[in-house]
C-alpha cells in the first residue's frame, strides 16, 4: 500500500480507524492522510490543530512512531462531498473509516455510501470495537465466480504476508444454492493458504450474521475480508449491510473492490 485515506470527525472512535490504517500500511511505509471536513471557513484552523494533535499523540504512543508517515488535511463542505473530492483528486489503496451505530452520525451516515461507490478497498471499523492487532482474518465468500475472485485473493495474499496474519475461510451459501467443492475453493484462492475451511448455509441475512458471529468468537477472528465481486455478496455486503455486519460482530470488515 502506498496511500491510505482516513476520514475522521476527531472523536475517540475515529482514532480506531487510524490505528488499523497504521497496522495495514506500516510495512510499506504508506502515506496516511487524516482528513476532516468542516462546515464553516472559520473552523478550518481549529480542525487542523485537532488533526495535528491526534497525529502527535499517535506517534508518541506508537512504538514505531518516528517511522509513521501521517499527514492531515481539512476542507470546508459536506463530509460526503469532501471524501468524494479526495477520491477524485488522488488514488488511494485503502479507505479506513469508523462506522457508527447512530445513522445520523457524521461518519456513520456516509460510510455505506463510500463503500457503494467502490473507489478503493474499504475498511469499516465499528465504533463499539476494541482495538486488537490483526492476527486472524476470516474470508467470507460464496466462491461462485473464480474469474472475479482472483484479484481479491492476490490482494489478500499480499496483505497477510505483510502483517503476518493467518487466514480462515467460511464458505457461505443460501439454502437453495449448491456449494463449491474444497478443490474449487483452493484453485480460486491461489497462494492464500487457509488454516480452517468451513461451510455454512443460511436462510435470512440475520441468520447469516449470527452464524458468522459464532465462527468469529470460536476462532478469535480480528478482521473479516469480503471479496465484493461475488454475485450473492454484491447484494448482501456492498453498502449498508457490510456496515451492519461490522457493528453487530464488533470487528473491522475489509471490503475489496
Amino acid at each position: 500500500m502506498e496511500k491510505i485515506l482516513v476520514p475522521t470527525d476527531l472523536s475517540d472512535h475515529s482514532e480506531l480507524a487510524l490505528m488499523y490504517a497504521i497496522d495495514l500500511g506500516l510495512k510499506d511505509k504508506a502515506q496516511i492522510i487524516l482528513f476532516n471536513e468542516v462546515l464553516k471557513e472559520e473552523e478550518l484552523d481549529q480542525a487542523n490543530d485537532g488533526l495535528q494533535k491526534e497525529i502527535s499523540e499517535i506517534k508518541t504512543q506508537h512504538s514505531q512512531g518516528a517511522e509513521l508517515n501521517i499527514e492531515h488535511k481539512s476542507d470546508k463542505g459536506s463530509v460526503l462531498e469532501g471524501i468524494n473530492k479526495m477520491l477524485k483528486e488522488d488514488k488511494y489503496d485503502l479507505i479506513s473509516m469508523v462506522t457508527h451505530d447512530d445513522v445520523d452520525s457524521t461518519i456513520g451516515s456516509i460510510s455505506s455510501k463510500i463503500v457503494q461507490k467502490g473507489k478503493a478497498p474499504s475498511l469499516l471499523v465499528p465504533e463499539n470495537n476494541t482495538y486488537k492487532k490483526i492476527e486472524n482474518i476470516l474470508v467470507v465468500n460464496d466462491f461462485t465466480d473464480a474469474r472475479t475472485d482472483e484479484p481479491a485473493f492476490k490482494h489478500l495474499n499480499t496483505l497477510i504476508q505483510k502483517i503476518g496474519a493467518k487466514t480462515l475461510v467460511l464458505q457461505a451459501t443460501a439454502q437453495d444454492n449448491k456449494a463449491k467443492s474444497a478443490e474449487d475453493i483452493s484453485s480460486v484462492m491461489g497462494e492464500v493458504k487457509a488454516e480452517q475451511n468451513e461451510k455454512i448455509s443460511f436462510d435470512t441475512y440475520q441468520d447469516f450474521i449470527s452464524k458468522i458471529k459464532g465462527y468469529v468468537n470460536k476462532h478469535n477472528i480480528n478482521m473479516i475480508f469480503l471479496p465484493s465481486s461475488q454475485a450473492i455478496f454484491e447484494k448482501i455486503f456492498v453498502g449498508n449491510f457490510s456496515r451492519k455486519l461490522s457493528l453487530e460482530i464488533k470487528i473491522p470488515v475489509y471490503i475489496y473492490f
